[in-house]
C-alpha cells in the first residue's frame, strides 16, 4: 500500500508519540539540545513540504469538535427537555395538546404568526378542502 508523504508523516509522529509508553523494558534517554533542534527542523521541514497536512488535520479536528459539541447540545436539550415540554406557566402558540414541539434559544429565530378570520360556515368549508 502506497502512503502519501503526509501519511507517512503522520504515521511518524504518531509512532514518536506512542513508542515510548509500548517499550516499558526500555529506559528512555533525553534528547540532547543538538538532538532536539534536529527533531524540530525536520519536523518543521516534513510541515513545510507537506501543508496538506496541517489542513487536514485542522479539517478533522473541527468536525470532531463539532460532533463533540453536536452530542453536548443533544444531552443537554435530552436532559432538560420535561421541563420545557411540560412547563404549565410556559406560553404556547397552536395546539396546548400537540405532541410536536418546536422548542428555540435563537436571537435570529422570528414566529410570525397570522390569524385568518372565520367569515362562517362557507369559510369553513373552504378551508378544509
Amino acid at each position: 500500500m502506497s502512503r502519501t508523504p503526509a501519511t507517512r508523516f503522520l504515521v511518524v509522529l504518531l509512532w514518536m508519540l506512542i513508542a515510548p509508553f509500548g517499550a516499558a523494558t526500555q529506559k528512555s534517554i533525553p534528547l540532547d539540545q543538538t538532538e532536539k533542534e534536529a527533531f524540530w527542523a525536520f519536523i518543521l521541514q516534513t510541515i513545510r513540504e507537506n501543508p496538506d497536512v496541517l489542513v487536514e488535520t485542522l479539517l478533522d479536528y473541527q468536525e470532531e469538535a463539532q460532533a463533540v459539541a453536536q452530542e453536548q447540545q443533544v444531552a443537554a436539550k435530552k436532559r432538560v427537555s420535561d421541563a420545557l415540554t411540560s412547563d404549565t406557566n410556559a406560553g404556547v402558540l397552536g395546539n396546548p395538546d400537540g405532541k410536536i414541539f418546536l422548542i428555540e434559544d435563537n436571537p435570529d429565530l422570528r414566529i410570525v404568526t397570522r390569524e385568518w378570520p372565520n367569515l362562517g360556515l362557507e369559510t369553513n368549508r373552504t378551508t378544509s378542502t
